[in-house]
């Protein structure tokens, strides 16, 4: 009987074992271990493992029964029986029955797997704690004399493979750095960058380290990066953030490499482009205005820089003795101050702001405004516009009675109103009484007489901004007639006369 085989690799239990057992059927004189049965059958047995000495000591008992004796020509059965008596699972168990010469096969139960001449084989496969097999061979004797069952039965088995893999394991470094195309010059550069074992084995002693280009540090104005990381496990991910800074607008291209034990060695590379706004401002005013009008300021903010200019803010300081009106764009008058905050303005943009105030009083107006935006330089300019004033003379005649009956008086009110901003000086008036009216008498700021025909009054020296100077001139009807009454006014500075003519009618 072959021996089991038994392997231990690694931990795998790998077993294996064949029983060839020589089986003799006992006609009481035979070999082996045979056993008289008392119903007229002769047994023998074989065991796994062949140390058992009794049938209670097998894990795998093989057994034969046949009949004790039978006569010449008859049929008879005769039996083979397999028992698993452990109690665990015997897998790929197989069984072959060699018959001898001289027994003539009619049946088989079960039907063999395989029959080849006198050689019949049974693949059990797995036989389960306690599972018992039994085969049956029915056949005659092909004459006189003995039939010696004592053929080679074959019994193999085998368990299922248990394997443990040793696994060749080996790490691997997955090295990334993120960081922005873009960048503002004066903003920090922020890079990310990621140390990954994608590998089933650690990453012993990892680290990185890199000079950087001229003209960009560390956020510590150090020009050396070094970074130890020690060992990364298997799906380990360790992550480390660094801040650069740019000394001035251009692209760097630095290429990073992170490396550790087992000529481990990953580069990666990035770019970065440092811009920088630069602002533009315009600004206008007109030249002369009046009290009165309205001042418009024009801001002409313009980005002729290479990157976007951020939180973009504009003011314009409002002169003195001037009201608020308005401003477009979203800008609020406060303090003294228009003030604008646009989101951005990109590269070759720009954006007009407009303000309008009203000059309260004749001046020199002159307004400064400035611009600023993140990382951009502050621009100014100023603006200066002249005010001046006007001296608007506005007159106003009428008469009480009209008509007026002959011999009655008529009087004449004249109103003299200053509205403009200006003092009008020297102001005239005089008077032009159409016959038949004679004057009677005069009141107001001064005094008057005939001369040459007409009622001159004496100058008025001034009369402010908003001012109103009243004469009256009565007259007395001579005849009946239809009358025109008119009065004339100038000043020093008026280039002409303010004329306004009254009509009255005489009767009787």
């Amino acid at each position: 009987m072959k021996q089991l085989l038994r392997y231990l690799v690694s931990g795998t239990f790998v077993a294996a074992a064949l029983i060839s057992t020589q089986v003799f059927a006992q006609n009481g004189n035979g070999n082996g271990d045979a056993d008289e049965s008392p119903t007229g059958y002769n047994t023998s047995w074989r065991a796994y493992p062949q140390t058992a000495e009794t049938k209670a000591d097998a894990k795998l008992l093989l057994t034969r029964k046949v009949p004790t004796a039978v006569r010449p020509q008859d049929t008879y059965t005769y039996e083979v029986h397999l028992k698993n008596r452990s109690n665990y699972q015997i897998d790929s168990v197989s069984l072959t029955e060699n018959v001898p010469d001289n027994f003539r096969i009619t049946g088989v139960i079960p039907e063999p797997d395989k029959q080849d001449n006198d050689k019949l084989r049974w693949n059990l496969g797995i036989m389960a704690p306690g599972q018992e097999e039994t085969m049956r061979i029915t056949g005659t004797p092909t004459g006189a004399g003995e039939v010696r069952h004592a053929g080679n039965a074959d019994v193999g088995f085998q368990f299922d493979r248990m394997d443990v893999v040793t696994a060749i394991v080996a790490p691997e470094l997955q090295f990334t750095v993120q960081a922005p195309e873009k960048r503002i010059l004066g903003d920090g550069i922020p890079l990310t960058l990621r140390f990954q074992n994608v590998g089933n084995a650690d990453v012993i002693d990892a680290s990185m380290k890199h000079t950087l280009s001229d003209g960009l540090t560390t956020g510590a104005g150090e020009s050396e990066i070094s970074l130890d990381l020690g060992t990364i496990e298997p799906e380990e991910t360790k992550v480390r953030e660094i801040e650069l800074r740019a000394e001035d607008t251009d692209t760097y291209s630095e290429t990073f490499t992170a490396q550790a034990n087992e000529n481990i060695s990953e580069s990666k590379t990035f770019k970065v482009e440092v811009v920088k706004p630069a602002l533009n401002l315009s600004a206008s005013a007109p030249d002369m205005r009046y009290v009165g009008n309205k001042i418009t300021y024009t801001l002409d903010v313009s980005n002729n820089g290479t990157g976007v200019a951020k939180d973009v803010r504009a003011e314009l300081d409002v002169p003195a003795n001037t009201t608020f009106q308005s401003a477009n764009e979203g800008g609020e008058f406060e303090n003294g101050k228009v003030k604008w905050q646009l989101t951005s303005l990109g590269t070759g943009n720009s954006r007009e702001l407009r303000a309008e105030v009203m000059a309260d009083k004749i001046m020199t107006a002159q307004a400064s405004a400035r611009v600023n935006a993140h990382a951009a330089q502050v621009k100014t300019a100023t603006m200066t516009t002249n005010v001046k004033g006007i001296r608007a003379l506005l007159m106003n005649l009428s008469d009480v009675n009209d008509p007026v009956l002959v011999g009655k008086t008529e009087t004449y009110t004249i109103q003299v109103q200053n509205q403009g901003s200006l003092p009008a000086e020297g102001v005239k008036l005089r008077c032009i009484l159409q016959r038949p009216m004679e004057l009677d008498t005069t009141s107001g700021p001064t005094e008057g007489e005939m001369k040459d025909g007409e009622l001159v009054f004496e100058p008025l020296d001034t009369l402010a901004p908003g001012k109103t100077a009243q004469w009256k001139v009565k007259v007395k009807a001579l005849d009946k007639s239809d009358v025109r009454f008119k009065a004339v006014v100038t000043s020093k500075y008026t280039e002409e006369p303010v004329e306004r003519n009254e009509s009255t009618t005489f009767y009787e």
